[in-house]
């Protein structure tokens, strides 16, 4: 649903832009344009998700400060 929204809504826009210059409206030109929107943003997306997930796992294996204080509590109570 979501991607078909912005693919519709891209298109309004894109025939009142082509219009609003005297210029025809081609469908050729419109999947140019969406498409790369579409992947502009998807690239934009996959990129944070793989830093966040990438790299908070590498800190992690790092043996940052958060992730010590739940193995120093574990021992603080077996003791």
């Amino acid at each position: 649903m979501s991607i078909a929204g912005h693919w519709y809504f891209g298109w309004k826009a894109f025939v009142s832009e082509q219009l609003a210059h005297n210029q025809p409206v081609e469908m050729s030109e419109y999947w140019i344009i969406m498409g790369r929107d579409t992947f502009e943003n998807w690239q934009s997306e996959f990129l944070q998700l793989l830093w966040q997930v990438g790299g908070l796992a590498y800190f992690l294996y790092l043996g940052s400060p958060q992730s010590k204080e739940g193995d120093d509590r574990m021992e603080a109570k077996m003791d």
